[in-house]
């Protein structure tokens, strides 16, 4: 495969996974949205912080465009400029923290050493910094729940995604991994 066809699936597929779990946020936990686009759950943040993990550059143009996709067409705001800085700081807010961290500590593409304390740490990262951006944002453009407590639950939110959605792909990876390595009876 091509090194561009490559790296236009990988945008393609973190555009998709980003839409798919912002639609399954909504089914599953619409009773937790603070205000709109600010929730006590947020799975989306995982998917915004794993496909940079795995795909880098592509994972965060990929994510980008899913979030303008979904401020265009999903969750419609009248201001297109304020979709297009809410979704470049959707992808850049999880590249800034991999940047940060693979300074630090060199992480692979497969995640193998995302320890457990370091994935914690990732998350946490993420959700603030993500938080602490589209915040600024927020109090610049005049949005009238650009408060602390607003703030605050997102960072619960992108934390308790990210969470959820890097443990359950840490441990898929991992059974699948073991279940690779299990000699085949015949």
């Amino acid at each position: 495969m091509s090194q561009i066809v490559l790296q236009l699936f990988m945008i393609a597929l973190s555009s998709i996974l980003f839409l798919f779990l912002l639609q399954v946020n909504g089914w599953l936990f619409t009773q937790f949205e603070w205000i709109a686009g600010v929730n006590w759950v947020y799975l989306p943040a995982g998917a915004r912080l794993l496909c940079v993990l795995l795909f880098r550059t592509p994972g965060a143009i990929g994510i980008g465009l899913g979030s303008w996709l979904a401020g265009s067409y999903y969750v419609v705001h009248p201001d297109p400029v304020y979709t297009v800085i809410v979704s470049f700081l959707s992808a850049f807010s999880p590249y800034l923290v991999y940047l940060s961290l693979n300074n630090r500590h060199n992480l692979s593409a497969s995640l193998t050493n995302l320890t457990p304390k370091l994935l914690v740490q990732c998350c946490f990262l993420f959700a603030i910094t993500s938080a602490f951006l589209h915040h600024i944002w927020f109090a610049f453009y005049g949005h009238a729940d650009a408060s602390w407590q607003s703030f605050l639950v997102m960072v619960t939110g992108d934390f308790v995604g990210a969470i959820l959605l890097l443990y359950f792909v840490k441990i898929l990876l991992a059974v699948l991994r073991k279940s690779a390595l299990k000699p085949k009876r015949n």
